[in-house]
């Protein structure tokens, strides 16, 4: 009984705390917007609540006191471009509210809370597009998602929404989509892209975002919503480089040719894309080997080669290009010697003519690659295929010593 006595008393006094935070904000309200009143107001119905407050009434005054903080940090981001004091005023303000909210019995009480949640709009896409700037994708969508469930629930409840327009409120589901999505919560992501997708909002960022957002979960799904986005708008990058993901995953080597084609038109400086369609051009070089295409590889091989080189004059220490020229002339000089070994004990005039042929073309191969490594570990020193390559070489070239000091520095770092 002692203990259920003091918890009541607690809570009486709790609420009390709360009704007088709620006078320090009239008084502030009175008091020309004096500052030390809203941060009286503020301490208290802090207190209120470590003290247990809970009724819908403390709930509000908790709402409209951290909406005021979130007004003012507004007007000071205005007006001298100070950062903001209480960065989480709108996501407090909002969640107060809706739990006055739930706590109220009579609609008209009802309404009048969610007319003071829409006022918070502001506050938290303030907080949110300054989280969004700062890359802090979480904080982005706390503070968005909370603008979407505001309209929503205003529009449930027939209370006019300070958003009105399908544009504006499209913008906020993309923006908060994209933001859940960044914050690796896909699910989310997937549903809001979804939603903006039935409302008729079929953008081509929509379009992308529908792809990301079902690619891992839904492959299918994700393949679909990219052919119909790439056919309502041929033009857009964003597909276009998801197109071009796509068919990497899927191996679709021959179908990246012309996207990769169209994305260097698009992005000539984009090294990566270059380096891609170098890449591709090797694999394709290495299928048609394999099936004995000669003819056939000896296009995608000169292909491979001239986009490694391109790549490399526009970023002469860039890693993969250096490295993949110089693993396309290592392979070749593997070829000329498996095609040695062939000969096998041929020891007649046309053997010898052979043999001697494979290992001149394997020398020269051998000297094409090593430059392309040498710079290739100057750029990456502890990249082991780059120094595995340059023991190979230099051993080939009968420079053992050479060799042997890349073995020591593939053992410093653990061994082949």
């Amino acid at each position: 009984m002692f203990f259920l006595g003091t918890s009541i008393v607690m809570a009486q006094d709790a609420e009390k705390i709360a009704k007088d935070a709620q006078k320090a904000l009239t008084k502030y309200y009175m008091n020309n917007n004096e500052m030390p009143k809203l941060l009286e107001a503020k301490n208290l119905i802090d207190k209120a609540f470590q003290a247990g407050a809970s009724s819908a009434d403390a709930y509000e005054a908790k709402g409209e006191i951290y909406a005021q903080l979130g007004n003012n940090d507004e007007l000071m981001l205005q007006l001298k471009k100070e950062p903001a004091k209480f960065p989480e005023a709108g996501i407090i303000a909002y969640d107060a509210y809706k739990k006055s909210y739930e706590a109220q019995t009579k609609d008209k009480d009802k309404k009048k809370i969610l007319e003071k949640m829409g006022e918070v709009i502001s506050t938290l896409n303030n907080a949110g597009s300054v989280a969004i700037t700062d890359q802090v994708f979480d904080k982005a969508y706390a503070n968005f998602d909370r603008i979407l469930n505001t309209i929503d629930m205003m529009q449930a409840a027939g209370v006019k929404s300070p958003v009105q327009n399908d544009e504006d409120l499209n913008n906020i589901i993309y923006i908060t989509a994209l933001s859940a999505m960044n914050s690796d919560n896909n699910a989310r992501a997937r549903e809001l892209y979804k939603r903006a997708y039935d409302k008729g909002f079929k953008s081509a960022v929509i379009y992308d975002g529908l792809y990301r957002a079902n690619i891992k979960d839904d492959p299918e799904a994700a393949a679909k919503y990219l052919a119909e986005g790439r056919a309502a708008f041929p033009d857009d990058n964003n597909l276009l480089f998801s197109q071009i993901n796509l068919s990497l995953s899927e191996g679709k080597l021959d179908a990246l040719i012309s996207d990769l084609q169209l994305a260097m038109e698009k992005e000539p400086e984009n090294v990566s894309v270059i380096n891609t369609l170098g890449n591709v051009y090797d694999k394709l070089y290495q299928g048609a080997i394999e099936k004995n295409d000669t003819l056939t590889a000896v296009g995608y091989y000169d292909n491979a080669i001239k986009h490694y080189e391109m790549a490399l004059k526009k970023d002469p220490n860039n890693s993969f290009a250096l490295y993949s020229l110089g693993t396309i002339f290592y392979n070749k000089a593997a070829a000329y010697i498996k095609d040695m070994n062939a000969l096998g004990d041929d020891m007649s005039s046309a053997g010898l003519k052979k043999y001697n042929f494979f290992q001149s073309k394997t020398n020269e191969m051998f000297d094409r690659a090593l430059p392309y490594f040498i710079k290739s570990e100057q750029v990456d020193p502890k990249d082991k295929n780059t120094l595995i390559a340059l023991k190979e070489i230099y051993a080939r070239k009968n420079e053992l010593e050479k060799s042997k000091e890349y073995k020591t520095k593939i053992e410093q770092l653990g061994g082949e």
